[in-house]
């Protein structure tokens, strides 16, 4: 599954270099598991793959600031309850 999220945001936006792979470790443990086969697909598909671990609203936007840095970046959010309860509906 990790490997296709990678490949599908390639597909839309073929000119990424890098990718921001975001989850939090205490309220999703399984996201490591999808880390292998998102690292594979990143070799495959010549982007920089950078996992990127957050605990807390504060490093979220650090994150976001720092992929941001990045020329051509892209962001995949593995799924969790922490980020759902961080959305905006407005």
């Amino acid at each position: 599954m990790g490997g296709k999220w990678l490949g599908y945001l390639k597909e839309i936006a073929p000119c990424v270099v890098s990718i921001a792979a975001m989850f939090n470790p205490d309220s999703a443990p399984y996201a490591p598991m999808f880390l292998p086969a998102m690292q594979a697909a990143a070799a495959a598909l010549a982007v920089l793959l950078a996992p990127t671990q957050v605990h807390s609203t504060a490093e979220i936007e650090r994150a976001l600031a720092d992929a941001a840095q990045r020329p051509a970046a892209a962001l995949i959010v593995i799924p969790d309850s922490f980020f759902f309860a961080r959305t905006s509906t407005t």
